[in-house]
């Protein structure tokens, strides 16, 4: 098994110069050095007869639910400190939340400031240069210290955020009325602003402007990340198609209310439990970083969903390195016919517990994740 300092090196590169070609061998190198080090990993592993000398390819990895979270502690290194991430609880209680005990960072801030850059900042360098006017519908870190969301946009603030970018998010919800302020004045000034929120939380603020008949043309350059999308779609057939015009009414108002074109509008999906996230641009499907592989999932089969078909989203995330790095999710996902690479996400499996921003409203505007 390749030492651990060597495989961390390995990975910061694949992460950094974003190299494809490194995954499938770095998988394998992933997974035998979570199963010698992440006991009740190796448990769920043996229990199925796959352990690393019986695997040859990424794809035989075997995945854990993302229930599993709630009932162990998924780490490689129980002896030291680490980043506690928490799910944001259920109708079954706040003792149920998922914990992702992360034991590096560096893997984790290495996967979103790359993200980031690609898909969101691609016209601002990782270190001087321009920022951002950077303004978050959740509360701060400090009220939320669990919150992988938030932790996620305090760091790209300190990346590329001004001086003044801030949290409009309180304990009660969200200050409207500041965010107003804050975007006015961007205006006036000129000054190119990004936003960041939940989309539940966008919508309900886009109802409040919408109803005051409230609205401004953000200043060129700004832009807005939303996260959460769609949760609890019923039924298989019509899904995608749901997706997309929800999508669209989500789009419609961003250019209305903001003036923001469909592709300074970028949603992100990620979940407590990875490292990583997907990112896509108004309608579009989510793009699979190179450090990453998804699977779709037919729960009849287990085995992958067909081209067309729509499936469980089962990710392998190389970011993981010290928990687990192959994920089963109950998101349901589906690639189009002749798509190579990425996949449209429908929502969340009919039945599946509630999660975060889908909980309820409170959860929706503090960014629960």
């Amino acid at each position: 098994m390749t030492p651990v300092a060597s495989l961390q090196s390995q990975l910061f590169n694949a992460i950094k110069h974003g190299d494809p070609n490194r995954f499938d061998s770095l998988a394998l190198e992933v997974f035998a050095y979570q199963y010698a080090h992440n006991l009740p990993y190796r448990a769920f592993c043996d229990r199925r007869s796959l352990t690393p000398d019986r695997i040859d390819h990424w794809r035989q990895i075997p995945a854990v639910p993302t229930t599993a979270f709630k009932v162990a502690e998924l780490t490689c290194r129980p002896d030291r400190p680490s980043t506690l991430f928490l799910t944001s609880g259920t109708t079954q209680g706040q003792e149920r939340r998922g914990r992702h005990l992360v034991a590096d960072l560096a893997f984790c801030h290495a996967a979103i400031l790359s993200n980031a850059q690609a898909h969101l900042f691609p016209d601002l360098p990782l270190s001087g240069g321009r920022r951002l006017l950077m303004l978050s519908l959740t509360p701060p870190p400090s009220q939320r210290p669990n919150s992988s969301l938030i932790h996620m946009i305090d760091l790209l603030m300190q990346q590329w955020g001004s001086t003044d970018s801030r949290y409009l998010g309180t304990s009660d919800g969200l200050d409207g009325e500041a965010l107003r302020r804050a975007l006015r004045r961007a205006v006036d000034e000129g000054t190119p602003a990004a936003l960041f929120g939940t989309t539940a939380a966008f919508m309900r603020w886009f109802e409040q402007c919408d109803s005051a008949g409230w609205r401004v043309v953000l200043p060129a350059g700004s832009r807005l990340m939303d996260t959460g999308g769609l949760k609890g779609v019923d039924g298989l057939q019509s899904s995608s198609m749901k997706a997309i015009e929800q999508r669209e009414i989500f789009l419609a108002f961003c250019e209305r209310l903001l003036g923001l074109p469909t592709r300074a509008v970028v949603n992100e999906y990620g979940m407590t439990e990875l490292g990583s996230q997907f990112y896509s641009s108004g309608v579009g499907m989510k793009v699979v970083p190179p450090w990453v592989r998804v699977r779709l999932i037919d729960p009849a089969t287990n085995e992958e969903a067909p081209s067309g078909e729509p499936g469980l989203v089962c990710v392998y995330d190389l970011a993981n390195l010290h928990s687990v790095m192959a994920i089963q999710t109950d998101d349901l996902g589906i690639k189009p016919p002749g798509a190579i690479d990425g996949f449209q996400l429908l929502g969340r499996v009919a039945g599946a517990e509630p999660r975060g921003c889908s909980l309820d409203p409170s959860a929706a505007l503090l960014g629960a994740r």
